[in-house]
């Protein structure tokens, strides 16, 4: 059975990348085992990136961009899944390396894909997406650290966002001072000055930056490489 089927493709020559919505059929996706039409996916950042070409996103092109997804098995192929199966996938390459979730039906290696957990459908599941489950994996990490509430803020890091503004960049900035009172009431006081913040926990999820400058205002580090 073959169909024809709506998806952004990206292409790139002479070194643009150009992005056009192209009508494809099962023979034009990769030669994965599994068959899924995708019901929902979600834009991230990454894939912002690859589409407008300003990162070094994509490895290979041409490419249907779209880390992650949510949708029905339609055909498993020789692995676990049953047709009808309602299944997520994120990550493993999807959307850089290997086609992804922005179009009506991909095709998937049986290993990346997860049944959809009992009590989440698949919009709820994307509308959450890579970025909900990669900040739920956080929230347990310093959970399974013995974090209570007691032991102050969680200081979260974020490229521009308003704690590492305030936190890592002592200058005296318009945008420090607008983020000042956005987040002091939150802090219930805890901020303290411009460049200093007493919190319980961090979660660096940037990679980059100057962290050294407030682990003296930390209770608590601990540090974890995710994939």
């Amino acid at each position: 059975m073959s169909i024809n089927f709506q998806a952004l493709v990206l292409q790139q020559e002479d070194r643009q990348t150009l992005a056009e919505l192209r009508e494809l059929s099962f023979d034009d996706l990769p030669e994965k085992e599994m068959l899924v039409r995708v019901h929902y996916s979600t834009l991230n950042y990454k894939d912002a990136l690859a589409v407008t070409g300003k990162g070094r996103v994509i490895r290979k092109f041409p490419i249907i961009p779209g880390i992650d997804l949510a949708g029905e098995v339609i055909d498993p192929g020789n692995s676990a899944f049953k047709a009808g199966d309602h299944v997520i996938s994120t990550g493993w390459g999807m959307g850089e390396e290997y086609w992804g979730g922005l179009g009506q039906y991909a095709r998937l290696d049986p290993s990346w894909p997860l049944l959809l957990p009992a009590g989440l459908d698949m919009r709820s599941a994307m509308v959450m997406g890579t970025g909900g489950f990669t900040a739920a994996l956080c929230v347990r990490a310093i959970m399974d650290h013995g974090t209570r509430p007691e032991d102050g803020p969680v200081l979260v890091t974020g490229a521009g966002g308003g704690v590492v503004c305030l936190v890592s960049a002592p200058k005296k900035t318009a945008q420090a001072d607008a983020l000042q009172r956005l987040i002091a009431p939150i802090l219930n006081g805890e901020l303290v000055g411009k460049d200093t913040m007493l919190a319980g926990w961090v979660v660096h999820n940037v990679g980059t930056g100057n962290i050294t400058v407030w682990f003296e205002s930390l209770q608590f580090v601990c540090t974890r490489e995710w994939e």
